[in-house]
């Protein structure tokens, strides 16, 4: 069906607000620049990709709007942009019982996924054992708890604090019950991305275009600057549900 587009200044001062607000939404990556944003706009809503040729503009495709409605005429209330997600740069896709079996059905071998399950186990145990390193072990969680702790460490929390081991070991029996009941099992190599479709119309069949953010952590906790990194070979996409 397509999507829309919004310009980088937009984009850009939806990001500084998420960030504002990372507590909620998990966006930890100080001034990143989004690449796509999920949003209703009156009567609009899908999917934006910023458009660097654009400035100051929110585009939108036929196909986005779910009802007529007059711009012009129509109140201001009902003109406000409602963000409910953008792509964050941050966060790693994970396993369930459905994607393995797809996986298993296509040849993936079974020692791939007990090799994933293992070293989730020893993260999890690692948790306890050595909690300074937290922040690492937990770098691409997207659980509501592991984005919590990620904000108070950041923010310059101690992870020895009693208070955040404590949140520690709530989220290691989290993560063990996900692991018993549904098989998530987080994937060093991947990514959670937005589905797109190519707006310039650059792409063959069976191609995508992969640019995700790379980070990392210095001693004290902070965010070391980002660099980009774009994918070139065979990538394995799913999407859920």
């Amino acid at each position: 069906d397509g999507c829309g587009q919004i310009s980088p200044d937009l984009a850009d001062e939806i990001a500084k607000l998420f960030f504002l607000s990372s507590h909620k939404y998990g966006c930890l990556v100080k001034n990143y620049k989004p690449s796509a944003i999920q949003a209703r706009f009156g009567p609009c809503k899908g999917m934006f990709v910023v458009n660097p040729l654009l400035k100051k503009k929110l585009c939108y495709v036929p196909s986005m709007k779910k009802y007529e409605v007059d711009f012009k005429t129509v109140d201001k209330e009902k003109r406000i942009l409602e963000v409910v997600k953008l792509s964050q740069g941050t966060g790693n896709s994970q396993l369930n019982q459905q994607f393995i079996l797809l996986f298993s059905s296509l040849g993936v071998p079974d020692h791939f996924f007990l090799r994933c399950q293992a070293d989730l186990i020893d993260n999890i145990r690692l948790l306890s054992r050595n909690p300074e390193d937290a922040l690492e072990i937990i770098d691409g969680w997207e659980d509501e708890l592991a984005i919590k702790l990620k904000n108070m460490i950041i923010s310059g929390r101690s992870p020895t604090e009693p208070a955040i081991r404590e949140d520690l070991k709530l989220l290691q029996m989290e993560k063990l019950t996900k692991l018993k009941e549904k098989a998530n099992i987080p994937l060093a190599d991947s990514r959670r991305l937005f589905g797109v479709a190519d707006p310039f119309g650059v792409l063959e069949e069976g191609e995508i275009y992969l640019q995700i953010t790379q980070h990392s952590y210095s001693k004290s906790g902070q965010i070391r600057p980002h660099t980009k990194k774009v994918i070139v070979g065979t990538v394995a996409l799913c999407r859920n549900p």
